[in-house]
């Protein structure tokens, strides 16, 4: 596991949050609809091999209350030439709190933790 760490690390320059966050400013409004807004990254790795997957920002289904002005960020990754995804919600707020989770350093630990064990149960 400390070995997928490492070399999810290394290219972690693929990982653009920041770049998400930007967008999500400009185009998520604090409340009603919008449409989804998605970062993709990939990475290579010798124990994992090709994997591709991207950062998502939506709005909760209908039927959640609160619908209005929460927000979701998932992160979404799969095998290269695997046709299922693993989907794991990092943050449900406001648009605020997206913000601050895209903008934070430790989103990419948080990541890089995530994605051998999201990748294992594909």
């Amino acid at each position: 596991m400390e070995q997928y760490k490492r070399e999810l690390l290394m290219n972690k320059r693929y990982i653009d949050c920041i770049g998400l966050a930007h967008r999500v400013k400009q185009e998520v409004p604090e409340m009603g609809d919008f449409e989804k807004v998605k970062e993709r990254f990939e990475f290579q790795s010798q124990q994992l091999g090709m994997a591709k997957g991207w950062l998502e920002v939506y709005q909760p289904p209908v039927g959640v209350e609160g619908r209005e002005w929460l927000r979701a960020l998932d992160l979404v990754v799969y095998k290269d030439g695997s046709a299922y995804v693993c989907r794991r919600m990092l943050e449900c707020g406001t648009k605020q709190d997206i913000l601050d989770i895209l903008n934070d350093e430790g989103i990419i630990d948080t990541i890089t933790s995530a994605v051998p064990v999201m990748l294992d149960k594909l």
